[in-house]
Parts: structure tokens; sequence; C-alpha cells
């Protein structure tokens, strides 16, 4: 899109309920897969994949809400390699709401430009986050924060699903992202 959500926009108080959704290699000026302007936004058990932006949010761009006090949801979701071009942005891009980011997993290229969630004038509940940074350090370990490689079984071939010893399967909060469990860590071959 040349604005505003290059998958799905959503604006004027609408509603949005995604579940168990793939959004791969969207673009746009901003929202690169979706974009929310004072609407309400669920989005649950989806996949982010190298969506991209000119400028704040790469994967997904909430501008407010629909109803004060009612906060955007964004729970148990795989972001991977989304970016922005320009400036600074995220994988989810939050201005003047509070979105409850729990239990996602994170893969960024690099932090110089791209974080895992940015906000404007809000404070969004971030709790049990994997991130994964490639190329640089990346954020450091928290309470909010599980800092490592997701272990995911193939995500250049769109496989997202996690090693069986992923810290996304091992977390104290429960499963982290999409897709759950989908391939052993080790192989067993037979003896001779």
């Amino acid at each position: 899109a040349a604005a505003g959500g290059g998958a799905i926009a959503v604006i004027d108080s609408g509603r949005l309920h995604i579940r168990s959704s793939l959004f791969n290699a969207n673009r746009s000026s901003t929202g690169g897969a979706v974009l929310t302007d004072l609407s309400a936004l669920d989005v649950q058990f989806s996949v982010f994949d190298k969506n991209r932006a000119t400028a704040a949010g790469a994967a997904v761009q909430i501008l407010g809400r629909r109803t004060a006090g009612v906060n955007p949801f964004i729970v148990n979701n795989t972001f991977y390699r989304n970016g922005v071009d320009a400036d600074e942005g995220a994988a989810v891009f939050a201005q003047d709401s509070s979105p409850e980011v729990t239990r996602n997993i994170f893969v960024i290229d690099s932090t110089a430009k791209n974080k895992a969630v940015l906000e404007v004038r809000g404070a969004a509940r971030y709790e049990c986050n994997l991130v994964h940074t490639i190329g640089d350090a990346g954020p450091a370990a928290s309470p909010n924060t599980i800092v490592g490689d997701p272990g995911f079984c193939d995500a250049e071939k769109g496989d997202f699903h996690v090693r069986d010893l992923s810290p996304a399967m091992l977390s104290s909060c429960g499963m982290l992202g999409a897709l759950g469990k989908g391939c052993p860590t080790f192989r067993i071959l037979p003896g001779r």
C-alpha cells in the first residue's frame, strides 16, 4: 500500500480481530502489515514475516484506541525480521495507546533503527516477550524480556515452529510465540 497498512487498515472506530494468520512481505509507508487508527485491535497466534514500512510500525502500527481504557492486545505472535527503511521504528509501534504485548517472539535485524516495541504517549504492558537481535547485542534480559535465539525449525523457509529446547518453550510464562513446538533439538541416529 502507498500509505497506511500494507495488508489491512482499520480506521474510525473499527474492530479488528486476527487469529492464526500469516503476514509476509507486505510494504507501506507506515503499518507495514497492519494499521489501526482509533480502532480496537486483538492479534493472537499470528506470524509477521519480513514486513517493511518507511517509518514507525514495520509490522503493526496502532494510532489511538477505539474506547478509552480498552487497550489493544498483541499476544502469542511471532515477529520475524520486520523493519523500517528510514528513521527509527519497531515491529510494533503504538501512539496514544497502551497495548498489552505479552508472550511474543521478536527477531530484529539491528537495534540501530529497529526495536521490538516503540511507543509514543503511552505505556505498553510489555511482559514475557522473547527478543533476539541479529547482528548486535540487543536489549538486556529483564523480568519482562527473555533474550536469546528462539530456535526456529527453519525460519528462512517459513517454519516458525520452535525446537523442543527453545527458550520460547521453556519460559516460566508458558509458550511464547505463535506456533509452539515443531521439531527436536537433537536427532537420534541409528547405531552401527
